[in-house]
């Protein structure tokens, strides 16, 4: 039998063997949790009761839909689109419904207004509809809202956060611009657990923070910014080099820190407006932000820090231990396709300038480590200069 028939119809027994096969290296290198959401549930919480640690469950995007596309005929690319659809509707019910067997345990499942869901869904806004068009703009994001609607209202129903995931620059603004139009339709509205992403190594992040905590205070109900550095450090600049553009991302490490910090400090500003998740594996952006929650007063369960399944768990423990909610990001998606995903995991592990390479590989002084990534910054230019 075919068991990724619900997924791809008319696929072939070898070919699903293959994908398998090759999925066993995804799995084993710890980069994606599982294929089927269905086993899913018992892992997650299996991670609930033992390590005291929450999720946030990530699908995949427009680059994994494009790869998926190649099995199928064509003709039956909306369907792929259609059918993440019904697999996030189907992750919200099986999650929602097995999280009621979970213990309730104050450290993750409270913030200091009450308590808080137990699942949190991250969205590939290009997994939903992979043809987003920039020159067709109102055309592409009311179709994503299309989309969109059926998930949030049943996360609504389900009591179920959601979180829209950023991809590549391209798209950045045109999920920020349906971020903020969907959360304000009138049965979204009055819901608090929505959230979207910001991308610190991005030059206009903190302009984009600011825009983000203006349209919280008029919103007049709180909503969540996972707060990250970024993914696609490389094909942004690659990309950007071959159209002859400026550069979006900042070119040296440092910057990229020290926009984190400032973009931190902007949403605590602007706390309880803005709920900040911290989304990095660098202890020093951690401890900043905690630490600047910390002086102005801010109760420590008011933000939460999240990190990759799979990556710097000595740091998730210490965390815990220091009474800090920890969520995972557990990453679920086809095994084939996750092989990017894997690459950019591999690539920010082993990165020369990586906090993890240098504190557990090449055991970089923490003093080193720790140090103010604003002191003696100088900026990089976006425009680099052309070769011949």
């Amino acid at each position: 039998q075919n068991p990724f028939k619900w997924l791809y119809p008319g696929m072939k027994v070898k070919r699903w063997l293959l994908i398998s096969l090759l999925g066993v290296i995804i799995v084993g290198a710890g980069a994606v949790l599982t294929a089927d959401p269905y086993p899913f549930v018992n892992v997650v919480g299996i991670l609930w009761i033992l390590c005291g640690m929450i999720f946030i469950v990530m699908g995949m995007g427009k680059m994994i839909v494009s790869l998926l596309t190649l099995f199928l005929p064509k003709g039956e690319r909306e369907l792929v689109n259609i059918l993440y659809q019904k697999r996030y509707l189907e992750l919200i019910e099986w999650l929602s419904d097995d999280a009621k067997n979970w213990a309730t345990i104050s450290l993750i499942d409270e913030d200091e207004t009450g308590p808080i869901p137990k699942v949190n869904v991250s969205v590939k806004v290009t997994a939903l509809y992979s043809q987003i068009d920039e020159a067709a703009w109102e055309v592409s994001k009311e179709a994503v809202k299309e989309r969109l609607r059926p998930i949030f209202s049943k996360a609504i129903d389900r009591g179920v956060f959601i979180n829209l995931d950023m991809e590549q620059y391209a798209h950045k603004d045109f999920i920020l611009e349906t971020f903020l139009e969907l959360i304000n339709e009138v049965p979204y509205k009055t819901y608090r657990h929505w959230g979207v992403v910001i991308q610190a190594y991005l030059r206009d992040s903190l302009a984009d923070a600011k825009r983000l905590c203006e349209a919280a205070v008029r919103r007049n109900v709180p909503f969540t910014v996972r707060l990250v550095k970024g993914a696609y450090w490389d094909f942004e600049v690659i990309y950007a080099q071959q159209k002859g553009w400026p550069i979006p991302v900042y070119l040296q490490k440092k910057e990229s820190d020290a926009n984190f910090e400032d973009c931190a400090k902007q949403f605590i500003d602007q706390h309880p407006s803005i709920r900040l998740a911290v989304g990095s594996h660098n202890v020093r952006s951690i401890a900043a932000a905690l630490s600047y929650a910390d002086s102005k007063g801010l109760d420590p369960r008011a933000l939460e820090v999240q990190m990759l399944y799979g990556m710097a768990d000595p740091i998730k423990r210490a965390l815990v231990r220091d009474g800090v909610r920890l969520r995972e990001y557990a990453t679920i998606g086809e095994l084939i396709p996750g092989m990017a995903y894997l690459v950019r995991r591999l690539l920010e592990n082993t990165s020369n300038e990586s906090f993890l390479r240098s504190k557990f590989a090449e055991n970089i002084s923490t003093d080193t480590l720790l140090r103010d990534p604003h002191d003696a910054l100088s900026p990089s230019s976006a425009i680099t200069p052309t070769s011949g």
